[in-house]
Parts: C-alpha cells; sequence; structure tokens
C-alpha cells in the first residue's frame, strides 16, 4: 500500500500524533523537524548569490 503524499506540516503533526508529545519524544521531534528544514537550507546555500541579485534587481526604481 503506498503511502499519501503530505505537506511538511501534516507530516510533522502526523509524526506528533505518533509519537506523542512527551519530553521522552522531544529528540524524535526535533529530528524530524531538522530533517525536512535541511533541504530548504541546502538551497538558499546555493542559490542565496541568486537570490540577493534578484531582490536588488528588483528594488531599483525607475
Amino acid at each position: 500500500m503506498p503511502l499519501p503524499l503530505l505537506t511538511a506540516t501534516i507530516a510533522v503533526n502526523t509524526l506528533k500524533g505518533l509519537f506523542g508529545f512527551s519530553p521522552a519524544d522531544y529528540g524524535k521531534f526535533n529530528s524530524a523537524l531538522v530533517v525536512l528544514g535541511m533541504p530548504a537550507a541546502i538551497i538558499f546555500l546555493f542559490a542565496r548569490n541568486y537570490i540577493t541579485s534578484g531582490i536588488t534587481a528588483g528594488a531599483v526604481k525607475g
């Protein structure tokens, strides 16, 4: 049975529901949050020059 495709916020809430939200399970919950955030951080690191040049090009008036 294939797993349904979920957005990141629904996946985090599902993990919170599966593990429970007790102090003993904060490590699992926090590691899931780090894993979900890594792709965005990696993309930003490689594209930061393009992002800043695009922001400054859009700020020029006229």
